[in-house]
């Protein structure tokens, strides 16, 4: 047996260098470091044991504040030299108020959880100690921001809140109007407002009003267009005045029109809409992307008046979508021809060169006149039917309607009498409402002019240095113009039939008596318009200075509603006659 004394004396004798593992002399890696952006305080690890609810809450809080910043702007970075201004998100701002108010921490001496100190939320959001109070204060602003939005452009509550409102009731007033305000108009009439609301506080110092308390600084300026959302906007659209009873006379139009439909039963390559837009030698935007912070914005302008030389632009557009019409430009220039065409050996030399898709005549305002009309009417929109074989005058022509806007020079009588022979229905849309129902207004004509811009912005860019050098005469920009036009033309027939057809849907026409097809109606600000009892549809009174409606004259619109055949059953029976006649 051997000696626990010897074995103890055995083990504890020291194995020679040679007989012991390398691995154990080699020394032990110390526990690897994680980064300082993970790392968790002492108070942190103290809260997870005490309440690690609270805990997950408030580093989720922190860790949504610092979703967005670079790890190197991270306050627990050794990175202490940068000074740059952040914006936060109104998610952020929430997020480190909510931190700063809820996040606790163990306090040794109290032995209990307290609420973090303001300087150590700062110390952990890495914020300035004001910058932090301030939100603190303005939590409920910052509440009801828009989501995701940095600036909260908190803006100080209006001094003189019943001026403001005056003045800002006022310019709503103006715009349903149409009126262009401006600032100058703004700062005029609120120092109007004032002077009305408090005379005995304006007095008059060396001939001036002096308005106490109240100095229209730019700072209130800014602050009015805040409080009211009001900002400076580009004109999308100029139009005359608004009627006040523009849906009346939007529905009587509308019931004009299917009873129109009823009597007739128009096809959709018969139903037609013809209206006139200027159109520029060249395409000159008010606004362009450039460089932020340069303070001349250079459009260059190829020769000088261009945006302004204008030239008329006449289309006809069917509710099937089909081109059958060519459009018409109408050019500065003397013209004694009957054609409307040019006279001068120039112009006639220029004129063989215009595109032949594009019908051009020639007028000294370039604008259409009763003469233009005449011819537009025998040459051109008579043969763009679907039926084109049958002779002018021929009784077995299938029936054409027409709408078209109330302009000068298609009311004259030798207009009216040529609509007459050819037996065309004519709706003449009410005056003040073409924004509404006038086909080519609300879609058509915006399409065209941004399809014929871009044409010539590829043109340019083909030709770039003929245009730096400003090489092109008026010769030149009209005969490019015409080719523009007739590719445009072209290619939105083929491309945007189906907006076409859609755009006479949203006005009514074309769409089925019955009214199973109504709600496909859509009017701008006219909501849930409804076509009405059409059947009884009587012509409005005819007020002095007051445009036609529909149809030609009041007094034929009146012919014809007392004129019209109802049977028994309510159903309109086809008389054999046409709207538009002369009723003796």
């Amino acid at each position: 047996m051997s000696n626990p004394f010897m074995i103890a004396a055995q083990t504890s004798t020291p194995n020679p260098p040679s007989t012991l593992n390398p691995a154990i002399l080699a020394p032990r890696p110390s526990p690897k470091l994680k980064p300082l952006a993970e790392r968790q305080s002492l108070y942190a690890l103290q809260l997870i044991r005490h309440d690690p609810i609270i805990s997950a809450t408030t580093d989720g809080l922190l860790a949504q504040f610092k979703a967005n910043i670079p790890a190197e702007l991270d306050s627990d970075s050794d990175n202490n030299l940068d000074t740059r201004r952040r914006s936060y998100t109104r998610e952020q701002k929430l997020a480190a108020v909510g931190y700063a108010t809820t996040k606790r921490v163990w306090h040794a001496k109290a032995g209990e959880m307290v609420l973090i100190s303001h300087k150590q939320a700062c110390r952990d959001l890495g914020l300035d100690p004001v910058q932090l109070r301030r939100w603190k204060k303005d939590i409920d602003k910052i509440r009801s921001l828009h989501k995701g939005s940095r600036k909260g452009k908190l803006s100080h509550p209006a001094q003189f809140p019943v001026l403001e409102d005056r003045l800002h009731a006022l310019i709503l007033e103006k715009r349903r109007l149409g009126r262009n305000v401006g600032e100058k108009w703004i700062r005029r009439h609120a120092r109007l407002e004032y002077e009305s609301l408090w005379p005995e506080r304006v007095t008059i110092v060396e001939k001036r009003k002096v308005f106490s308390g109240m100095a229209f600084s730019n700072g209130w300026f800014t602050g009015f267009l805040r409080r009211k959302h009001l900002s400076l906007r580009v004109s999308t659209k100029r139009a005359q005045v608004i009627p006040a009873d523009y849906k009346d006379k939007i529905t009587s139009w509308l019931q004009f029109n299917r009873r129109a439909q009823a009597r007739f039963n128009f096809e959709l390559s018969e139903i037609a809409n013809m209206d006139q837009t200027p159109i520029a030698f060249e395409f000159l935007n008010s606004r362009t992307y450039d460089t932020k912070g340069i303070r001349t914005v250079f459009v260059k302008q190829t020769g000088s008046g261009w945006d302004r030389r204008q030239a008329t632009l006449q289309i006809l557009v069917h509710a099937d979508g089909i081109q059958r019409c060519k459009p018409l430009l109408i050019f500065h220039g003397k013209n004694e021809d009957h054609r409307q065409k040019p006279v001068s050996g120039p112009l006639r030399r220029e004129y063989k060169l215009y595109d032949s898709r594009v019908e051009v005549m020639f007028n000294p305002k370039a604008w259409s006149n009763s003469d233009l009309m005449l011819e537009w009417i025998k040459h051109i929109y008579t043969p763009s039917s679907k039926y084109p074989l049958f002779p002018r005058y021929s009784t077995k022509r299938p029936p054409r309607f027409l709408s078209l806007d109330v302009f000068s020079g298609q009311k004259t009588e030798e207009v009216i009498y040529s609509f007459k022979a050819l037996k065309y229905t004519t709706s003449f849309i009410p005056g003040g409402t073409t924004g509404f129902v006038q086909v080519c207004d609300t879609v058509i004509n915006r399409s065209l002019k941004a399809r014929i811009e871009e044409l010539a912005d590829q043109y340019i860019d083909q030709n770039e240095r003929e245009w730096v050098e400003g090489k092109y005469s008026v010769s030149q920009r009209r005969v490019l113009l015409t080719k523009w036009v007739g590719q445009a033309w072209e290619d939105m027939h083929a491309e945007d039939g189906d907006m076409i057809q859609q755009a006479f849907v949203q006005v009514g026409l074309g769409l089925p008596i019955d009214g199973s097809r109504d709600h496909e109606i859509k009017i701008k600000d006219f909501p849930d318009v409804q076509v009405g009892n059409w059947r009884d549809w009587q012509p409005r009174e005819a007020r002095e200075g007051e445009d036609i409606q529909s149809n030609l004259t009041l007094e034929e619109v009146e012919a014809l509603a007392s004129s019209m055949l109802v049977d028994n059953d309510d159903d309109i029976v086809d008389s054999g006659e046409t709207i538009i006649v002369d009723v003796e």
